[in-house]
């Protein structure tokens, strides 16, 4: 878990933040790293029990749809395709996800492609 106030990547979970109007908030106010006190207090949270989070998940990572129409001219087929990677993910994880741990780098993106392959 970075600084909340450093440009990194973060989960929602940290717009919780403890405030004078917000005194149920889970998280230290937000600083770049600057501000000693509250430094230690981020570490203090990064070592605690409230830091463990349920990592289990279920994805739909790879999927494929085809489908091959029949030309009887100058074509043999023509074939129509969908696939998609990384579609969808049940998770109470508060992290950006429960598969990619490492930090500096984006965890996996959803994608998706789709063409027609004609068939000569």
């Amino acid at each position: 878990m970075y600084y909340t106030g450093s440009m990194n990547n973060q989960p929602v979970e940290v717009l919780n933040v403890w405030s004078e109007d917000n005194p149920n908030g889970v998280y230290m106010p937000y600083t770049t790293g600057a501000n000693s006190e509250k430094s230690k207090l981020l570490e203090y949270y990064k070592i605690s029990t409230a830091a463990i989070s349920d990592a289990s998940y279920i994805r739909l990572k790879n999927i494929q749809l085809s489908y091959q129409l029949p030309v009887k001219r100058y074509l043999k087929n023509i074939q129509f395709y969908l696939q998609g990677q990384n579609i969808w993910t049940i998770t109470n994880y508060f992290g950006l996800d429960p598969e990619f741990v490492s930090t500096g780098f984006l965890p996996p993106l959803k994608t998706w492609s789709f063409g027609v392959q004609l068939n000569f």
